[in-house]
């Protein structure tokens, strides 16, 4: 093998890369297709001669450019000059050598010789890698996008910019901990998918419907006017013009969030207006996403139907808005830490100013209660019970003195999911417990259980539905924990709360047989939609021996 890597490399020395012969498509013996999308792999590009070579080359990329190389053929371009580890323009490169199926460029004659010399200890592919920079903590979307790397202990950790490797180089016990470490797995810039398109307007035989949208679009976190237009393609109105308005129908509304099944639906009552045709309702989105709005109409003396909206809410901005429910601390007193004390809360409706006091039933209670100190290194979720006044309380010791942030996870019947938030002060001693911000995806552990916290492997996690994975093993043995309990009615809950307290994500597994099996593996999956960017911190509650295990996670995203 050396003897033919000497062979190329003095020819690359003499025709340079311009008289470079084309890259062969890894899968078949064909020239690749240089204008299709491109692969990226273990630090390399590849692209392929057609669509059908895409699955086989995804299945097992390593076999591909295994067998490519042991048939001496060429199919990808390592990205990066293997000796200094900096990412290269192959049109500045001084030559390339050929070697084990991928092309290598340099960025100085110095560099090929010692690769000529040693091919073998520059030609490496660690198994795993990191497309989160240890040291910018900033994600590098593609091995195209990073400026280099380094190996440490197995691992390959790209940088986001050339100042973040002399650090990582001097002391990367340092920074691992801010990495993302994944196996090294097939990336792509497939052209993106078409945006969502709403669905706004919407015909059933005769009639159709159509959902009014604000031009700026629907926010989380807000109250919102809805409108719907139902028209009679068969008549005609004669005054207006355009189709008849259908008066007098009855319609309910349901709304709904398909990417969270378990999250309530809202049932908001649905009334005439003034205008033959014009129905209103008012809609709150908890969360950024896509929702359905499924509306019954049964126009009078006719046979029902129903017609389905699909609409892009998007994340909450922060912007003064009304939202249909508060929570209010309605306690007599001050609380001391270390000291009993009786929480008392109001979940008060904002338009008539009186409490609520009809709630769903979600998972096991009508109430969950998370409180957090203000850096949130501590951490409760309880249950209170509720008086026929719609006064919610709890006994509750708090550690220290300070600030508390307390959430109210509740459903009033019909009007969904809501989330609200309040907060108390506590007197007593400032708590000493240690304050950290910084990254920690575990080992979490806590009454012999440890657990990892996955994010997920394409991209950043922000602005869209995203799936968390929480890997529990037992912590003296490391083998999987095979032996959870439901409790309130599923294996996990995961609470992740935003640095400022202003944003709360509530998640559970969904209840299905794949994720059953999965548990019984010690892998349990959360849904949920991060907003903003930012740090969070998160805790995940889970069921053992009949005891609650509470782990703590810190993100950055």
């Amino acid at each position: 093998m050396l003897y033919k890597v000497t062979a190329l490399f003095s020819a690359s020395l003499l025709i340079g890369l311009a008289g470079a012969q084309s890259l062969e498509c890894p899968i078949m013996s064909h020239p690749a297709d240089e204008e299709s999308v491109p692969f990226y792999f273990a630090g390399s590009e590849f692209r392929l001669c057609c669509s059908s070579c895409e699955p086989k080359f995804k299945a097992d990329p390593q076999a591909a450019l295994n067998g490519a190389a042991k048939e001496g053929r060429t199919v990808g371009l390592f990205l990066f000059d293997p000796v200094s580890k900096n990412r290269i323009d192959k049109a500045k490169a001084v030559g390339h050598i050929d070697h084990a199926g991928l092309r290598y460029c340099f960025e100085s004659q110095a560099n090929m010789s010692l690769f000529k010399a040693s091919p073998d200890r520059y030609a490496t592919r660690p198994s795993k890698e990191s497309l989160v920079c240890p040291v910018g903590k900033k994600a590098v979307r593609d091995h195209a996008e990073a400026s280099g790397y380094a190996d440490h202990e197995g691992v390959r950790y790209y940088f986001c910019c050339a100042g973040c490797e002399e650090p990582f180089i001097e002391s990367p016990v340092k920074f691992i901990g801010n990495a993302r470490v994944q196996t090294t797995a097939v990336l792509s810039h497939a052209p993106p998918k078409p945006e969502f398109e709403p669905t706004t307007k919407v015909a059933s035989g005769k009639y159709i419907a159509t959902l009014q949208t604000p031009d700026e679009g629907f926010f989380a976190g807000e109250e919102i006017a809805m409108e719907i237009r139902l028209v009679d393609t068969t008549q005609e109105d004669l005054y207006e013009g355009g189709h008849k308005g259908v008066p007098n129908a009855k319609a309910r509304a349901v709304i709904s969030m398909p990417e969270m099944p378990g999250m309530p639906e809202a049932t908001p009552t649905v009334r005439r207006t003034g205008v033959p045709g014009d129905y209103a309702f008012e809609a709150f989105f908890p969360h950024g996403g896509v929702y359905q709005i499924k509306i019954e109409i049964e126009p009078s003396g006719e046979s029902p139907f129903t017609v389905n909206f699909m609409v892009m809410v998007n994340d909450e901005t922060g912007r003064s808005a009304r939202r249909p429910y508060g929570l209010e601390v309605a306690s007599t007193g001050r609380p001391r830490a270390g000291q009993p004390f009786n929480l008392v809360l109001i979940v008060r409706e904002t338009k008539s100013g009186q409490p609520e006091t009809h709630f769903q039933v979600v998972h096991e209670e009508k109430f969950h209660l998370l409180i957090a100190s203000e850096d949130f290194q501590w951490f409760l979720h309880e249950h209170p019970t509720m008086n026929d006044k719609g006064e919610w309380s709890i006994p509750i010791e708090f550690p220290a003195g300070g600030k508390y942030w307390i959430y109210g996870d509740v459903a009033p019947v019909g009007k969904g999911s809501q989330i609200l938030i309040a907060s108390i002060e506590t007197d007593g001693p400032k708590p000493t417990w240690p304050v950290s911000w910084e990254p920690n995806l575990g080992p979490s552990i806590a009454h012999g259980i440890s657990g990892r916290f996955n994010l997920p492997e394409a991209g950043s996690p922000v602005g869209k539905m995203a799936t968390f994975t929480i890997k529990l093993t037992e912590a003296d043995t490391g083998r999987p924990i095979s032996d959870l309990q439901k409790w309130l009615g599923a294996w996990g809950h995961l609470m992740i709360f935003s640095q400022d307290g202003q944003t709360v994500v509530h998640s559970h597994p969904e209840e299905s047989e794949a994720m059953d099996r999965l548990v019984k593996q010690g892998e349990i999956r959360f849904n949920g939609r991060i907003p903003k960017p930012g740090l969070y911190r998160a805790f995940a509650q889970f069921k053992r021996n009949g005891q609650i295990v509470t782990l703590p996670f810190t993100l950055s995203l």
